[in-house]
């Protein structure tokens, strides 16, 4: 009964561990045009910024929430100057991040290295 009751836990640690590796792809800085976004996860929680560029000045400091779900992020750009709520999904192809839908400027995203 003992064995069985480590056994258990061990595999439940397991199984907790390869969860949130699975989606460590999301944390990091993503460049697009005109927007740079900076991503971290928890479970399947996202939060994080944003900068909006133009030429070489920030225009606006989105923050960023949202949810993975495999290679989907489900995000919602906060933008607290305007009070504005922009509803973007993003898809991840193991390399590029690319716009499904979602009223920003930029369509991909590359991770930074």
């Amino acid at each position: 009964m003992r064995i069985l009751f480590i056994s258990l836990v061990f595999v439940s640690l397991l199984v907790a561990g390869a969860y949130g590796q699975a989606n460590d792809w999301v944390n990091g800085k993503w460049n697009g045009s005109n927007y740079q976004i900076e991503l971290s996860v928890k479970g399947n929680e996202v939060t994080g910024q944003g900068q909006v560029k133009q030429g070489s000045k920030v225009s606006a400091r989105p923050a960023i929430t949202g949810t993975v779900d495999g290679d989907t992020l489900n995000l919602d750009f906060y933008f607290p100057s305007t009070s504005n709520h922009v509803p973007v999904v993003l898809v991840w192809d193991g390399k590029t991040l690319t716009k499904k839908s979602g009223k920003i400027a930029a369509s991909t995203f590359n991770k930074a290295e």
